[in-house]
């Protein structure tokens, strides 16, 4: 009887603690989500452990911290006054929270050295986001969302430039297309315009 009673005591405990761990973890992301909205890069930042590692493609490395984020959102709502976030599903696996959402705005203000045709632009994309949670904080975060989707929506995939290269063989396809009265990009020219974006999100 009192094996029974202290067995279901500290399975209820268990229980209670995981339930208050998901409650926090929900209300954590529900904040962090908010905050993007409202462009509180302060308060985004203190929801992340200090060692905290963010990864996202094209990234040379993680962002680390609390610094690391102020970096990166500072940049992103620069370039992109107007961003919005819309969060479509979430998903609680233990520590791990998985959220698929959107996000939309328009590249009003290009860094330096990228391309002027991206000004003006809008974009809207697709993104799936892992968030591992601990004590509160987000130790990690891995975001995934379609490179090809942004450079197409900012003007990179322009139809007036086809891009020239030098196969090891002939390529009728290219040999046609430049017979055409299309302008051209060399290898060096594509390069030159294009350099900055890898690192932009």
């Amino acid at each position: 009887m009192i094996r029974s009673f202290i067995f279901y005591t500290i399975f209820a405990i268990l229980v209670g603690s995981d339930q208050i761990a998901e409650a926090q973890s929900t209300a954590l992301i529900d904040e962090h989500f908010r905050l993007l909205n409202n462009h509180d890069v302060k308060a985004l930042a203190i929801e992340y452990a200090n060692d905290a590692q963010v990864f996202s493609p094209n990234w040379e490395g993680a962002k680390v911290g609390p610094a690391g984020i102020t970096e990166a959102y500072t940049r992103y709502y620069k370039t992109t006054p107007d961003l919005t976030y819309k969060v479509s599903n979430v998903i609680k696996a233990g520590d791990n929270v998985i959220v698929e959402y959107s996000w939309s705005g328009t590249m009003a203000k290009p860094e330096a050295g990228e391309p002027a045709y991206m000004e003006g632009k809008k974009y809207t994309l697709q993104s799936c986001v892992i968030f591992l949670i601990k004590d509160n904080k987000i130790i990690k975060e891995t975001n995934y969302f379609d490179q090809v989707a942004f450079l197409r929506q900012v003007g990179f995939f322009r139809p007036a430039l086809v891009y020239r290269f030098s196969p090891a063989g002939p390529c009728p396809l290219l040999d046609a297309l430049s017979s055409a009265s299309i302008p051209a990009l060399s290898l060096s020219e594509i390069t030159a315009n294009t350099g900055s974006l890898s690192s932009f999100f």
